[in-house]
């Protein structure tokens, strides 16, 4: 069962017949076989979100939201990233048919430029985007 299929009744969502899906979330959980002992901590795990399907923990709401979009009849989205954000909200919305336009700044790593870009995204890159929140806002006005 997909997360949402799990927790949109939770969050407000119709639970949908027919979820988009990536194979996200159940992600393992480890126990500390180190750092708990040594900090005197018993019972501290570590949660291995790397194994989602774009390798971030942000899988687990951008599944929410391309959900949500598509239960409202919305067919783009507008959002900012410095990269993981970028990549998955990227890979859910292709899967989901869900248009995906991203603001990024200078510094979004290649590799998840790539990502974004194989995944359909349309880049727009924003000089000084992010690092000064008047221009930032600016962008936008």
């Amino acid at each position: 069962m997909s997360l949402v299929a799990r927790y949109a009744s939770r969050l407000g969502m119709t639970p949908p017949a027919d979820p988009i899906t990536l194979g996200e979330g159940d992600t393992p959980l480890l126990p500390s076989v180190a750092l708990g002992p040594r900090w005197g901590l018993r019972g501290l795990w570590f949660k291995c979100d790397h194994v989602n399907p774009t390798g971030s923990y942000k899988d687990r709401f951008n599944s929410f939201v391309v959900n949500l979009m598509r239960e409202r009849g919305q067919t783009t989205c507008l959002a900012t990233s410095s990269g993981n954000t970028g990549s998955s909200l990227a890979a859910f919305g292709a899967r989901g048919g869900i248009r995906v336009v991203l603001v990024i700044n200078e510094e979004t790593p290649a590799g998840k430029l790539s990502q974004m870009a194989a995944h359909g995204a349309v880049l727009l890159r924003a000089r000084g985007f992010g690092k000064d929140l008047d221009e930032s806002a600016r962008i936008f006005a």
